[in-house]
């Protein structure tokens, strides 16, 4: 009985330790989420809004301007190539786009291997759950400022000059407004907000919809844990 007795005792501390790390973990995620909006949204307040802010203001910017998730201006190309604000812009909506695509790829791998029982297929069930997840993390983080760039495309400001005004684009100067080449570029990005900017919250949305009977974690919905969680334990989490 005394085995027993320690046995059962073992068994409810380890079960409480792994509810607390879970608590912990799921804590841990949402205000992770929160903290990364908020860079991204104050982030954007420069480029965004054309407001002459105050020097503490800037300064606090680029203090945090390494937060910015913007990998293509992270990496400063243009100092070694001829790259243009057009070519970030085609380089991160390609891109995103990709990944997009890859995360399909998986789930269609795991609706094939879903009713097996076979190893390799739960194998590869639980590889397309971390690579959709992913995805979904990165294009969370990626989002406000890849959808900032799409429609910064349509942001020109007049120059004057002895021969009148020319519209250059805001963020990269060097591009004439009235340019066929920019003019291209604009119907490209009007595309990109139907499937970027739109797409992406009818994605999540659907995405969302189809497992709002699903349970925490199971069900097929593990890929989505990242979206769904709003509290800091399993029983908060939003199924829509």
């Amino acid at each position: 009985l005394t085995l027993v007795d320690a046995w059962f005792w073992k068994w409810r501390h380890y079960k409480w330790l792994q509810n607390r790390l879970q608590r912990v973990w799921h804590r841990a995620v949402s205000k992770t989420k929160v903290l990364i909006n908020f860079l991204q949204l104050v982030l954007l307040f420069g480029p965004v809004y054309d407001i002459a802010w105050p020097p503490q203001f800037k300064a606090f910017l680029l203090e945090l301007s390494s937060f910015s998730f913007d990998l293509i201006s992270s990496l400063q190309l243009d100092c070694y190539y001829d790259f243009d604000f057009h070519d970030g812009l085609l380089v991160s909506t390609l891109g995103y786009m990709s990944l997009a695509m890859f995360a399909t790829l998986a789930s269609v791998l795991k609706g094939r291997a879903e009713n097996s029982s076979n190893r390799a297929m739960v194998l590869i069930r639980r590889w397309a759950d971390l690579v959709v997840g992913a995805v979904l993390a990165i294009a969370f983080a990626a989002y406000p400022v890849l959808s900032a760039k799409i429609f910064a495309t349509f942001n020109c400001g007049d120059v004057k000059h002895a021969n009148g005004n020319t519209r250059f684009l805001r963020d990269d100067y060097s591009i004439n407004c009235e340019d066929a080449t920019h003019k291209a570029m604009e119907s490209y990005a009007k595309a990109m907000v139907v499937i970027i900017s739109i797409g992406t919250p009818v994605l999540y949305f659907v995405l969302l919809w189809r497992s709002r009977h699903a349970k925490h974690g199971g069900g097929g919905a593990r890929h989505l844990l990242f979206l769904s969680q709003v509290g800091h334990c399993p029983t908060t989490a939003l199924y829509l």
